[in-house]
């Protein structure tokens, strides 16, 4: 699972995981699509079985401020109350 939020290409610190989990994915999906040799980087590694991948996506409803979100992408406490602008 990765966090839209991380998506923002902004530099902070949920990016970084979220980019890294998405090489791996890609990656993955790659050997499982034999497009790397044998002998390279796929190695003899376990094949995913052939299906293509389900991309979600959410786009919160509109809110005037994040000061009621505490999920671990919450902005900072002292970012919280400031509104939105439209």
């Amino acid at each position: 699972m990765v966090n839209s939020v991380a998506l923002e290409g902004d530099g902070c610190s949920i990016c970084s995981e979220s980019e890294a989990k998405l090489i791996e994915i890609s990656h993955k999906l790659n050997c499982s699509r034999k497009q790397a040799p044998p002998s390279g980087p796929c190695g003899a590694g376990q094949q995913l079985p052939a299906s293509a991948p389900v991309l979600l996506q959410h786009y919160p409803l509109y809110r005037r401020s994040d000061a009621n979100c505490s999920a671990e992408d919450a902005a900072p406490p002292e970012e919280k109350n400031i509104p939105f602008k439209e």
